[in-house]
């Protein structure tokens, strides 16, 4: 059983990892037709707030909002790997599509 002090931790920890994706410059984003950081990043934010409000009506200690905490969690992980392999590989300038238009 989870308590909403744990659920809400979770919550916050998703919505900084998700924070944290890398960002494409301003002056990148404007010629390329997709913007790798800005979209992961607000896509990522969307998903987490999206999927907390969807869950929000829950009864705690069910079994549905035990397995919905299971699915978050798994989620964090992901997420988790996801902006530490963003940090490994940054945006190096123009993408290719940019290479190829100029």
């Amino acid at each position: 059983m989870s308590s909403s002090t744990s659920v809400l931790r979770l919550y916050r920890e998703m919505l900084r990892n998700a924070s944290k994706f890398e960002v494409l410059r301003a002056f990148y984003c404007l010629r390329a037709l997709f913007c790798g950081g800005y979209n992961v990043r607000s896509y990522a934010l969307r998903r987490v707030k999206a999927d907390f409000h969807k869950n929000k009506t829950l009864t705690a200690g069910s079994a549905e909002q035990e397995k919905a905490l299971d699915f978050a969690r798994e989620q964090a992980n992901v997420l988790y790997r996801q902006v530490v392999i963003s940090k490994l590989y940054p945006p190096q300038g123009k993408s290719v599509l940019e290479t190829l238009g100029a």
